[in-house]
């Protein structure tokens, strides 16, 4: 482990020293390509910067108490990306306004590999939670529409019914699959309820709700095709009269 921190602090000095120079290096009389393109990959260092957190729980599996630099490690690596997507494409109210949303899902990566790691299913939970969240946001963020959260709210108890679920993969409790069955019934529920409300305004949202129904009905189809049948009772034998 010291052997990776001295060799990412030696490249990231080396890298700090190489647009260190690009920087100063600026021909008389003219204007310099250098500074130019060390003004446009700086995000580059940032990025390196990450390698710090990411690298070591990946590469020392047999200390799983390290994945826990994965959360600072997927903000910094998320946050680098970003910062050079604006750099190099000159967006950068496009990009901190409409891409924002990424830092939680990256986030939620982080809790996902710590699950991953440390072998603990009960970290998926707020992996799946800031997922669902994260995408409900990118998806509002991207289209402008903030006015749908009027119908996304429905994410948060499918988020936390579906995370108990998964959750009870692994601990096999009956409580958890009853709440979990409850917060999602409840979410599909809402949105049924809400597609009709809706339906005039956003016709895809509409259209939601039926296709719940669609997909209720086939997973009822399904299940009852794959049921064993049911073991056929005994002839009755007829009691001796004589």
């Amino acid at each position: 482990m010291r052997r990776l921190f001295s060799i990412l602090t030696g490249l990231l000095l080396i890298l700090s020293g190489i647009f260190g120079m690009m920087w100063l290096a600026q021909p008389p009389g003219s204007d310099s390509v250098f500074r130019a393109l060390a003004l446009r990959f700086w995000p580059v260092l940032v990025l390196a910067l990450s390698a710090f957190f990411v690298l070591p729980p990946l590469l020392a599996r047999d200390r799983p108490g390290l994945s826990g630099l994965f959360i600072p490690g997927m903000l910094i690596l998320t946050t680098g990306g970003l910062l050079l997507l604006a750099s190099l494409t000159g967006g950068w109210g496009f990009v901190w306004s409409r891409l924002w949303p990424l830092e939680v899902l990256a986030l939620a990566l982080a809790f996902l590999f710590m699950a991953l790691c440390m072998h603990s299913i009960g970290l998926t939970v707020p992996a799946v939670i800031l997922g669902f969240n994260g995408l409900a946001l990118q998806l509002t963020a991207l289209t402008g529409r903030w006015e749908a959260w009027a119908v996304l709210w429905i994410l948060e108890p499918l988020a936390v019914g579906v995370a108990l679920l998964v959750l009870n993969f692994k601990l096999r409790r009956q409580g958890l699959v009853i709440a979990g069955a409850i917060l999602c019934g409840i979410a599909a529920l809402s949105l049924l309820v809400l597609s009709f409300f809706f339906a005039r305004r956003w016709w895809v949202i509409g259209l939601l709700g039926p296709a719940l129904l669609v997909l209720l009905g086939g997973f009822c189809i399904i299940r009852a095709l794959r049921a064993e049948p049911e073991p056929s009772a005994p002839p009755a034998i007829p009691e001796d009269l004589g």
